[in-house]
């Protein structure tokens, strides 16, 4: 008799635990914050300027070019 109250309250903890697991899927499927850095554009021609990107990463969607800097230009938003 005690095996079997063992066996189900195990299996009752086990099913809870997978309902709540699952509920919580489309919480953890939500994108991630990007991840924005400025890089060296790193042009193979000398505009006598270094050119920088800012780029964002976004999890599962890829790279994102959002800006351009240069000492003689300034900042250039690209949207």
């Amino acid at each position: 008799m005690k095996h079997r109250i063992l066996v189900l309250t195990l299996t009752v903890m086990v099913l809870v635990l997978m309902l709540a697991t699952t509920s919580a899927l489309p919480a953890l499927g939500q994108p991630d914050a990007p991840y924005c850095a400025w890089y060296e554009a790193g042009f193979d021609r000398d505009f006598n300027t270094a050119w920088y990107g800012y780029w964002c990463h976004y999890s599962g969607y890829g790279w994102y070019l959002v800006a351009w800097w240069s000492e003689d230009t300034g900042y250039i938003p690209l949207y």
